[in-house]
């Protein structure tokens, strides 16, 4: 019996044996198996960590070009019409647009009649490029690339002269520093801070005539009936016997605009030729109307006889689309000149209706006194009923003006005809 226990004992003992070096076997197998999928899962996280970083960097290019696209769409909404284009550099913001304006004018100076195919000055064919980089929340960097080509001018083309090709010409070229705190600071060829200061002018009538009664045939000679025998074209045109002390133009210059403050905003400009200006402006928003108003002492550049002007102007928009304008300027002269100083005032009465779903209908008349600009004594009286109507849907906007010119000297040197001139066209925005 005893040898039968024994037997078993030692049988015992070896299946356990057994069963332990299967055990340890097992575990090292287990261990190994361990360690290669913590290598595999390491090399996994990796590759998981890679692909996080590419993610994020399409993430935030992704979002950098949707910036470009709200703002693009920002633009278009607030009716500028500004496309964007994609820069080589991802910082920078590039907005492209441009414009078609054509026109026909019609116009009698009481001698001769006939009929121009012109670019309205009032607005040209032009192409805008502009591109912006942010360099902080409150300070953007940019520059403006701005070209216009009017062929046939509407305030140059004459009776003697019924086509004018001066080709491509610039009208910006020019960098600037924009910030919210310290204002505006622009250097190149550019607007002057006292440019359309006399334009101020909330009727939207403005491509088929304003204050710049030049626009519509400023070309155009006046008939002197006491000239010669029979008659004689004047050496005196349109757009010098009205002309609406528009500030310095577009000029090589530097400037500086200040924040708004209250609504009031000073700019300054020191340009070519000495040309210097001190413009005020002002611009708000009421709850019953929207106002703006300006005013600007301007010394004007490389002239011989006009030695500074005051000009400004008005404007108010009722809720109703009522509307209501003015402009007026004094200039002076030098003593040697032998002319009296020149002064002028305009007024304008609009009204903006809605009369087709298509687009607002804007209608307005304006009255306009020039004195003493070619000579002493003279008197020059401007009068005008303007329509423009919008086409939303193919951003394009169809008008038609008539204007009536009559130009008088008290000394009874001179006897003009009067002008009668009729544009109408339209404008395309892209």
């Amino acid at each position: 019996m005893k040898k039968k226990l024994a037997c078993a004992a030692l049988a015992a003992v070896m299946v356990a044996g057994g069963a332990a070096g299967a055990t340890a076997k097992t575990v090292a197998v287990d261990e190994a198996t361990l360690q290669a999928l913590q290598e595999m899962i390491k090399k996994q996280q990796e590759q998981l960590n890679s692909q996080a970083k590419a993610i994020a960097e399409m993430q935030k290019k992704l979002e950098e070009q949707g910036s470009k696209i709200t703002a693009a769409a920002s633009d278009i909404s607030k009716g500028e019409h500004g496309g964007f284009i994609l820069s080589k550099n991802p910082k920078v913001h590039v907005k492209l647009a441009a414009q078609v304006n054509r026109a026909v004018m019609f116009s009698d100076d009481g001698h001769d009649s006939d009929v121009f195919y012109v670019d309205n000055d009032a607005s040209s064919t032009r192409i805008n490029l502009t591109g912006t980089a942010k360099a902080s929340e409150d300070l953007t960097a940019g520059g403006t690339i701005e070209l216009e080509y009017q062929k046939n001018a509407s305030n140059v083309v004459s009776m003697d002269d019924q086509e004018d090709d001066p080709g491509v010409k610039k009208r910006k070229l020019e960098m600037f520093l924009d910030s919210k705190k310290f204002g505006k600071f622009t250097i190149g060829h550019g607007f002057s801070a006292s440019y359309t200061i006399t334009d101020i002018d909330y009727s939207a009538t403005n491509l088929a005539g304003y204050s710049f009664i030049g626009q519509i045939g400023g070309g155009l000679k006046f008939w002197d009936k006491k000239s010669g025998t029979s008659g004689a074209y004047s050496t005196t045109k349109v757009i010098s016997a009205f002309d609406n002390m528009d500030g310095l133009g577009r000029i090589d210059r530097v400037r500086y605009d200040s924040p708004q403050f209250y609504g009031f905003r000073l700019g300054m400009t020191a340009g070519e030729n000495n040309a210097n200006d001190v413009t005020l402006r002002y611009h708000r928003k009421y709850p019953m109307a929207e106002v703006g108003a300006g005013v600007a002492w301007t010394y004007l550049k490389g002239t011989s006889t006009d030695k500074d002007q005051v000009s400004g102007s008005a404007a108010i928009l009722f809720n109703n689309g009522f509307n209501l304008a003015v402009a007026g300027g004094h200039r002076n002269r030098l003593a040697a000149a032998n002319k009296n100083d020149a002064d002028f005032y305009y007024f304008k009465v609009g009204q903006k209706l809605k009369l087709f779903s298509w687009g607002g209908t804007n209608i307005s008349a304006d009255y306009g006194r020039f004195d003493d600009y070619v000579s002493r004594n003279d008197e020059g009286d401007a009068y005008g009923v303007q329509l423009v109507q919008n086409i939303d849907k193919i951003s394009t906007e169809l008008y038609v003006g008539y204007r009536y010119l009559s130009l008088d000297n008290d000394n009874n040197t001179t006897d003009y005809d009067s002008i009668n001139s009729v544009l109408s066209g339209f404008r395309f925005r892209f």
